[in-house]
């Protein structure tokens, strides 16, 4: 490591996958040094985004392990306890039915699965939880067998984000953790040396954690000693410097930082306009997730604990049935769907999904955002490493985004911690190998499939209808092939799960 490094590793992008990984290496023992350019009000009280992040068993366990899991509110916490994809219009045609076992229905009736059990933090965490920082990629038996009885969680956008904030800022105004907060930092250059990697910024905060305001040391480039930060009174925007033995681009999937890294990035464009937004429906959705794959339209309906639109445990118990509402499209009809009234847009979902929730009402705003995926070149190189969005942006119908975040967090952790243990330097190439070459074949397959399947489910001409129709009853009468997605969707490995259950031969 150089003599001169403000940190082990450098972070930039303090979203939910770059504080993770921030708590991550802390606990672990190394200085880490985390750059937002979001101001400190927004990271600690971030505003609903209408996005609702499912999460898979491992990344609950992740999250416990990081300390986040436990600041989340009851309330905050639903489960996926059965997935319902409709090829069509819902009721077109039968549909396939996936729980936490593997099983599967001829379709499911009604509002989906018997409810089984409440909507706070449950049994199905704490059994997750016991798996400690295991790989996420790791496992080779059904959910049922570890007794887990649902598909995963279900959690707000934003209060993941808090409560990342949350632990990180705690550990942050604990001087010996060595963990620092910058925010309001625009970075404008960095540069790749032999030993370490440096970056420029300005900051117009000088934040670093609840008690410790400080500004990095500007005259690291001239000799002075950049190991303890001095610390200042007020904000500055003077222009800084920071070098770190590894630099870990967590900013976005358009980052800045990967393009100032000089790695490129595979991006498609879908050219469509994702909705999201939360509903009020008659019907229970009984904790049952709905992927509903029309021809002009794509509509997931996500089930949302009890009182999921409301801040207090008191308002959660005087409501229910409550969903997420995820309406993918073309942009022109995004454009006419958000030009409607309430009861207009309520109206056209609620036709969509063909009244199996009954009468279905607005609550709150409509968000929308561009379907653009991403996958870098290179997830990891000489002195740096890309993490979360910025290493791959997932189209969100599979709702990996975020758990192949979390897997990251896992991978590299464990790369850097095994390099420091062996006294070598965690920074080099081969150092984070181990990463690179986890992490890509844990997501690019996920990746690549996910885009053919919106592919395959999203063109209404006559062959990829009845191709999609022949995956479909093909899924429904093999079990292992079933199995083989429930385990996808619930973080576990889907192909060693599949081969485990195939017929083996006679001795």
């Amino acid at each position: 490591m150089t003599a001169t490094a403000h940190a082990d590793v450098l972070i930039v992008g303090a979203g939910p996958a770059g504080l993770s990984l921030a708590i991550s290496l802390t606990r672990a023992g190394l200085r880490t040094t985390v750059l937002e350019q979001q101001p400190e009000a927004q990271l600690a009280r971030p505003a609903p985004d209408g996005r609702e992040i499912a999460l898979t068993l491992p990344s609950v366990a992740t999250l416990t392990r990081l300390g986040t899991w436990q600041h989340l509110q009851a309330h905050e916490c639903g489960h996926i306890r059965q997935a319902v994809v409709h090829d069509g219009p819902v009721g077109w045609r039968p549909t396939l039915d996936i729980d936490a076992a593997g099983s599967a229905g001829p379709g499911a009736t009604g509002s989906g699965a018997t409810s089984r059990g409440s909507a706070g933090r449950g049994s199905a965490a704490s059994g997750a939880a016991g798996k400690g920082s295991a790989d996420p990629g790791a496992g080779d038996t059904g959910a049922a067998d570890h007794g887990l009885d649902a598909l995963g969680r279900i959690v707000p956008n934003h209060a993941l984000r808090r409560t990342a904030w949350q632990v990180a800022s705690e550990l942050a105004a604990d001087p010996g953790t060595g963990l620092r907060l910058i925010t309001g930092a625009r970075v404008s250059q960095v540069q790749v040396h032999d030993t370490h990697a440096a970056l420029q910024f300005t900051c117009n905060t000088g934040y670093a954690g609840p008690q410790d305001r400080f500004r990095p040391d500007a005259n690291v480039n001239r000799g002075a000693s950049a190991s303890a930060p001095s610390p200042t009174s007020g904000p500055t925007t003077d222009t800084q410097h920071l070098r770190a033995p590894l630099l870990v681009a967590a900013d976005s999937r358009m980052s800045a930082m990967r393009r100032l890294l000089g790695v490129g990035a595979q991006m498609r464009d879908f050219g469509r306009t994702v909705i999201v937004c939360r509903m009020r429906h008659a019907l229970p959705h009984n904790e049952v997730a709905h992927e509903c794959f029309g021809w002009e339209r794509t509509l997931a309906i996500l089930p949302l604990p009890a009182g999921a639109e409301t801040t207090t445990e008191a308002e959660a118990q005087a409501s229910a049935h409550h969903c997420s509402a995820v309406v993918t499209t073309d942009n022109a009809d995004a454009a006419r769907l958000m030009a409607l009234d309430e009861q207009a847009f309520a109206a056209e979902v609620q036709g969509h999904f063909r009244q199996r929730l009954g009468p279905m009402a607005l609550v709150g705003q409509r968000h929308t955002y561009p379907l653009l995926a991403t996958y870098a070149h290179r997830l990891a190189g000489p002195r740096f490493a890309l993490l979360g969005d910025a290493a791959v942006g997932m189209h969100p119908v599979t709702a990996h985004g975020f758990n192949l975040g979390l897997a990251g967090v896992e991978r590299l952790t464990a790369a850097i911690v095994a390099a420091r243990r062996a006294g070598r330097d965690w920074g080099t190439a081969q150092a984070l190998a181990p990463y690179a070459r986890g992490q890509h074949r844990h997501a690019w397959p996920i990746y690549q499939g996910t885009n053919a399947v919106v592919g395959l489910f999203t063109d209404a001409r006559p062959l990829p209808r009845l191709l999609r129709q022949a995956v479909l009853q093909g899924a429904r009468r093999l079990p292992p092939l079933r199995a083989a997605i429930a385990s996808q969707l619930t973080g576990r490995s889907p192909w060693r799960l599949l081969v485990a259950q195939l017929p083996r031969p006679m001795r």
